[in-house]
C-alpha cells in the first residue's frame, strides 16, 4: 500500500508554507510543480493567502494528482517538513518555538503515523495499518448505516484532537461510543434502549446521592471539630486564653449535652470576642 496523507495533513502543510514564504518563493515552487499546477493558481496580484487557497482548491479537486511520478500530497508535506525548525543542539539551548501552524502540522503528521526526526519524515507505525484509509472507511460506514449522531461526535473528536485539545477529544470519543451503542441497541431491540435509559437514570440518582452523602459527612466533620475544622484567628485564640485564665476552670458539655460535672445552671460564654461570629459557645461551670 502506497503512502497517503490525510487531507487535514496536506492543508496544514500548505499553512506552514504560507507562513514561511513570500510571493517570490511561492511562485518559484509553482514553477517546480509544472504548468498543470501553476496555471491554476492566480498571480501575485492577489494576496499570498488567496494564492495558497487556490493551491488547496487544486489539491481538493484531485487528491491523487502526480508531479513527476510523485504524489502532490507528498511533495507538499515534505516541503513543509523542510521548513520546520530543528531540535536544539545542546541540552542548555533554549527550546524551539513553533508557530501554531507548525504545531498543527506536526500533530496531523502523528495522526497519520509519521514523525519528523532531524528534518526527515519517518514512519512511527507500520505502513499496512493505513490510518487515513481506516478513518475514511469508518466515516463511510457511519454514513451507510445512517449513524449521523455518532458520526457528528466522531468528527468533533477528530477536530479537537487535531487542535491538541486532548480532554475535549476524550470526552467526544466517550460520547461517540455511547451514541454508537445506543443506535445499535435501538436497531436490534427498541425495548433494550429503554432499559439502558432506565439504568442510566438509576446510576445518575446514585451519583447524586453519593455526592449529597459526601457533603453531609463533611458538614458532620466540621461540626464535630475534627481535623480540618477551620480555626479561630490567632488574636481571638489569645483573647479566649486570657479570658479562660481570668474566669477560672471551664468545661464543655458531656455526652448527654449537659455541662460536665452535673452543673444544672451554667453560664454561657462566647469566647470568640463577639456575639454573632461564633457558633460554638463554651459553658463556664458554676462555682
Amino acid at each position: 500500500m502506497g503512502e497517503r496523507f490525510s487531507r487535514r495533513c496536506v492543508i496544514a502543510a500548505i499553512d506552514v508554507l504560507e507562513g514561511a514564504w513570500r510571493h517570490a518563493d511561492f511562485t518559484a515552487f509553482l514553477m517546480e510543480l509544472g504548468p498543470s499546477i501553476y496555471q491554476l493558481i492566480r498571480t501575485d496580484q492577489v494576496s499570498l493567502k488567496n494564492r495558497m487557497s487556490d493551491l488547496k482548491g487544486v489539491f481538493d479537486q484531485d487528491p491523487t494528482a502526480m508531479i513527476d511520478g510523485e504524489p502532490l500530497a507528498r511533495v507538499l508535506v515534505e516541503r513543509a517538513v523542510s521548513k520546520l525548525p530543528g531540535e536544539p543542539k545542546h541540552s542548555w539551548s533554549p527550546p524551539v518555538q513553533l508557530t501554531p501552524a507548525m504545531e498543527t502540522f506536526k500533530r496531523t503528521l502523528e495522526m497519520d503515523g509519521y514523525t519528523v526526526t532531524d528534518g526527515v519524515l519517518r514512519r512511527i507505525l507500520p505502513a499496512d495499518i493505513g490510518l487515513p484509509e481506516t478513518e475514511s472507511e469508518l466515516l463511510r460506514l457511519l454514513d451507510v448505516y445512517q449513524l449521523h449522531t455518532a458520526k457528528g461526535h466522531l468528527r468533533q473528536a477528530m477536530d479537537t484532537h487535531a487542535r491538541g485539545d486532548w480532554a475535549a477529544a476524550n470526552g467526544q470519543l466517550r460520547t461517540f461510543f455511547d451514541a454508537l451503542l445506543d443506535s445499535l441497541a435501538d436497531r436490534v431491540d427498541p425495548n433494550l434502549l429503554e432499559g439502558l435509559a432506565l439504568v442510566r437514570g438509576v446510576r445518575q440518582q446514585l451519583d447524586v446521592g453519593q455526592e449529597r452523602l459526601g457533603v453531609g459527612a463533611k458538614a458532620l466533620a466540621l461540626s464535630a471539630g475534627r481535623p480540618g475544622t477551620p480555626r479561630l484567628p490567632p488574636a481571638r485564640r489569645r483573647r479566649a486564653r486570657r479570658y479562660d485564665e481570668r474566669m477560672g476552670p471551664m468545661s464543655g458539655p458531656d455526652e448527654s449535652g449537659r455541662p460536665a460535672g452535673g452543673i444544672t445552671s451554667p453560664t454561657t460564654l462566647n469566647i470568640c470576642g463577639s456575639r454573632s461570629d461564633c457558633s460554638r459557645p463554651w459553658r463556664r461551670a458554676a462555682t
